[in-house]
């Protein structure tokens, strides 16, 4: 099959007896409708799945998939897999003989999932594993086990190991249940061959190297099940939580093409404006990219403004970090705080212009101890360089000083 082929079956029920397998770019199937186009495995007695696609920009829309063996569409290694308008439905209803995947984009980049059904799947119904750059929206997933299913792995360069390589320390699923989305904290063995679920979280030693090639031996922290609401934080329980379009709007680290261009012009981002009308955070650490105050405050937004924002876990506190937020009290300037104890540090104000030996936001950002360290999730050392831009920003800070109030 050559590049570029689109395969457009009319409306009916066509039946297979073997999965389908496609290993060239470029492949379209586009049916006539959901209800309409009809490919039916329930006599399927070969391959692992209904549909199987190796090559880039694989389009699947407007047709069913039917009691697959396995999986129903599964892609794997594929640059812009996108699927639309497609139901996978295993019609006995749901089923430990059932396949284990709805829609399975396996290590894809640039993926939509858009308006998709399934129904019935053993596992997840949309499974999106060790992908990037991927956006579901407008799908229902029903009597599966999972629902939809997000996964993130986490991992460190260990500078240590001969060669030096990443090593694999945590997966997390944000898994859609009936009643809700839920984290699940998985740890990996020292084989890094499988991961086990861990919902009383884990510490995990590790070597790391700053960006300045210092070489830290940490107590890596993997969380527990029930600290996924630190961050993933809403209405009713967790909730997915992901970039703002200021924080993508530059290249792609791979290519010099603008990522919320190239997402736009893939079909995988739908009415996005230009980027050149698009706000752009700079980045935190290249003084060539912003002032100061610039930089520090993309830092806090990327860094702590997913809890301190109005909607957000810290939102009570009235201190919000956005970058885009004036600066005043609400961003912690003669702030003071709304009930925090000890973790005040005997201090009076969140910042205090010119002085972050006396600002509370300084000060927790240099602390390790349970009670008091801020991010308070995970952090396992000091981030030295964020802690020095944050630093400089307060001592550069040419704002009126804070009131002196009397002592207690």
């Amino acid at each position: 099959m050559e590049p570029g082929t689109i395969i457009e079956p009319p409306a009916g029920t066509y039946s297979f007896q073997t999965g389908v397998t496609f290993d060239t770019s470029h492949i379209v199937i586009r049916g006539q409708g959901m209800d309409q186009t009809i490919l039916d495995f329930s006599g399927q007695t070969t391959g692992s799945q209904g549909i199987l696609a190796r090559g880039d920009h694989f389009v699947v829309q407007d047709f069913t998939v039917l009691d697959t063996a396995g999986d129903g569409i599964k892609t794997e290694f594929v640059d812009g897999p996108i699927f639309q308008r497609v139901k996978v439905e295993w019609t006995s209803g749901p089923s430990g003989q059932n396949g284990d995947y709805g829609i399975y984009p396996a290590e894809c980049t640039n993926v939509l999932i858009d308006e998709v059904t399934v129904i019935g799947a053993r596992d997840a119904g949309l499974y999106v594993g060790q992908s990037h750059t991927v956006v579901v929206r407008n799908s229902t997933a029903m009597f599966n086990v999972l629902g939809i299913e997000i996964e993130n792995t986490f991992s460190l360069r260990d500078p240590t190991a001969s060669p030096p390589r990443e090593v694999m320390i945590e997966t997390r699923l944000l898994v859609l249940r009936d009643d809700g989305w839920f984290g699940l904290p998985y740890l990996w063995d020292a084989t890094e061959t499988s991961a086990v679920y861990t919902p009383q979280g884990a510490t995990v030693n590790s070597n790391l190297l700053t960006d300045e090639d210092e070489l830290l031996n940490v107590d890596y922290s993997v969380p527990a099940r029930t600290d996924c609401g630190s961050c993933h934080f809403g209405a009713g329980g967790d909730v997915p939580i992901g970039p703002v379009a200021r924080n993508m709007n530059r290249d792609w680290p791979w290519k010099a093409e603008n990522q919320l261009d190239g997402l736009s012009r893939e079909g995988l981002l739908l009415y996005a404006p230009p980027s050149d009308q698009v706000p752009v955070l700079p980045i935190w650490n290249d003084p060539a990219d912003g002032t100061v105050a610039e930089r520090a405050r993309a830092y806090l937004e990327s860094n702590c403004a997913a809890c301190h924002n109005p909607a957000g876990r810290a939102g009570f506190t009235g201190l919000w970090l956005e970058a885009d937020r004036p600066l005043g009290t609400a961003t912690g300037v003669c702030k003071q705080p709304v009930a925090a104890g000890s973790a005040n540090l005997g201090l009076t104000y969140g910042i205090e212009p010119g002085d972050p030996s006396r600002s509370i936001l300084v000060q927790r950002m240099a602390d390790l101890r349970p009670a008091i360290k801020m991010p308070e999730i995970e952090k396992a050392t000091v981030h030295t360089e964020g802690l020095a831009l944050i630093t400089q920003w307060v001592e550069e800070m040419n704002l009126p000083l804070c009131p002196v109030l009397p002592t207690p």
